[in-house]
């Protein structure tokens, strides 16, 4: 099944960073899209400009509306995303928890939708009840491996945590 991953960050914190823990940083998302690439479960990825140059667009009364800007001010913004096609819930879980998003930001996880409601209707409720994790089942019981250079972590992290 198929999942987007959603990485929310204040991306006014990026520019607060030494060179050093940018490097760093970019590293670990580098390793993090590699370990996703060679579980074969990497659909596609891509970030996305700053919110500086997001434009909203809205129709009200028959006439749109153009602002410069996000939809929405809030503390975190939508960076990038991540698709990956995996077999559940708790696999999907698994790989958002592994996201260097995870340790400074927030990553949404969410399941996709072959079409639209306009297209593929009766889907959506088909997917979203597969989707459905029983409260009683853990995602922590099908977690991926981490790199040795996390042991000792008490949470799941980068792939290379300093």
């Amino acid at each position: 099944m198929k999942y987007v991953l959603l990485d929310y960050v204040n991306e006014a914190d990026w520019v607060k960073l030494t060179k050093a823990e940018q490097e760093h940083r970019l590293g670990s998302y580098k390793a993090y899209l590699e370990a996703m690439t060679n579980a074969g479960v990497l659909r596609g990825s891509n970030g996305l400009q700053r919110t500086s140059a997001a434009t909203t667009v809205r129709v009200a009364n028959g006439k749109t509306q153009v602002l410069d800007g996000p939809y929405a001010d809030t503390k975190e913004q939508l960076g990038g995303f991540h698709i990956i096609d995996v077999a559940d819930l708790d696999a999907a879980i698994a790989w958002a928890a592994r996201s260097p998003t995870a340790m400074h930001g927030v990553v949404e996880v969410r399941p996709l939708v072959d079409g639209t409601l306009l297209t593929k209707g009766p889907r959506l409720a088909q997917t979203a009840k597969r989707a459905t994790r029983p409260a009683s089942q853990s995602a922590s019981n099908a977690m991926p491996r981490f790199a040795a250079s996390c042991s000792g972590v008490s949470r799941p992290c980068c792939l290379h945590h300093p």
